[in-house]
């Protein structure tokens, strides 16, 4: 699977907006599912791996818009 795409880069200099530059239809987490009242929005630790490598950790305390604003857009 692809997950890089060469026209992030090209919008990122265009200077389009976060969501011109990530957020194309065809993106998407690869995880299981959790229900939303299982965990706590607020401080959840959210991270990726790709093949065994960690490449993001964080907390979701760390964020700038928390997830219920942004699953409300």
């Amino acid at each position: 699977m692809q997950l890089y795409v060469p026209p992030i880069k090209a919008a990122k200099k265009k200077g389009y907006p976060w969501s011109e530059a990530k957020g194309y239809d065809t993106f998407c987490p690869i995880s299981d599912f959790v229900e939303p009242e299982k965990i706590d929005h607020a401080h959840t630790r959210v991270w990726c791996t790709v093949n065994g490598e960690m490449k993001q950790n964080g907390n979701t305390n760390n964020m700038i818009f928390q997830i219920p604003e942004l699953i409300s857009v």
